[in-house]
């Protein structure tokens, strides 16, 4: 997985508590990949991005949750924007990403953070919010399809 090693390679050991990898039952090898790149690897029952970050979410310890589909590839420097977004007050925000990574761009919100609207715009995306917003919020709306 390259998204893994350019996480570890570009964060500092001071400022990550752990990096999660959920998998909704994909025919990948996803977890063991994961396991043997380092991170703690987990079946999620529910298939579904919005699920399954969710499940990591309530196994996750850190103040802030950093959530990254395996399509993107954040810029080198985004552990530090996250921090100084927060440190700056800002409690949610996210990546946009284009096909070139030089011009990824960091959308920050700031105040109410609506995670039924924010969570899914965009199939290569990666977004951060505070733990306690992420509680406030109720986490991210799952949708439930009505047959």
């Amino acid at each position: 997985m390259p998204l893994l090693s350019h996480i570890k390679g570009n964060i500092h050991p001071d400022n990550l508590a752990e990096v999660i990898v959920v998998d909704g039952k994909s025919s990948y090898n996803t977890l063991k990949v994961a396991r043997n790149q380092g991170a703690c690897a987990i079946p999620c029952r529910k298939k579904g991005k919005v699920a399954q970050m969710n499940y990591g979410a309530k196994i996750a310890t850190g103040e802030i949750l950093y959530f990254v589909q395996t399509e993107a590839l954040p810029p080198d420097d985004f552990a530090e924007d996250i921090i100084d977004s927060v440190q700056h007050g800002i409690n949610c925000g996210e990546y946009c990403f284009s096909t070139s990574q030089k011009y990824n761009f960091l959308y920050i919100k700031r105040g109410f953070f609506n995670p039924f609207i924010h969570s899914m715009r965009f199939k290569e995306q990666s977004l951060f919010i505070t733990r306690d917003q992420f509680v406030e919020a109720g986490g991210f709306k799952e949708l439930t399809m009505v047959r």
